[in-house]
């Protein structure tokens, strides 16, 4: 296969990953927010059994996991973000395998 086929199949490739990519980032933002808005409905419907300070650590868990998520795409967008910063995320990017 020459240069030019291996550019065409890359370029004929690119839109297909782009949206698996799109869907990937989708669906690992949705998760976390999910499990955030169930939290607080809960809350919301069962007012009397509330244990606030459990109900702020399982939100906050919920947090987290969305800004890991950001950190991740923010590394994907950016090349010199990921360079300036990659190190604090080696472990959690070689555990990163989009679909």
């Amino acid at each position: 296969m020459n240069r030019g086929e291996v550019t065409e199949m890359c370029t004929m490739a690119l839109p297909h990953e782009l949206c698996r990519l799109g869907a990937d980032a989708g669906h690992a933002l949705r998760t976390p927010v999910a499990a955030l808005r169930v939290e607080l409905e809960e809350a919301r419907l069962h007012r009397d059994e509330l244990d606030v300070d459990a109900l702020l650590c399982r939100a906050m868990d919920a947090v987290a996991r969305l800004e890991r998520v950001v950190e991740q795409l923010r590394l994907l967008d950016d090349p010199s973000y990921a360079v300036e910063h990659g190190h604090r995320f080696g472990e959690r990017l070689r555990g990163f395998h989009p679909r």
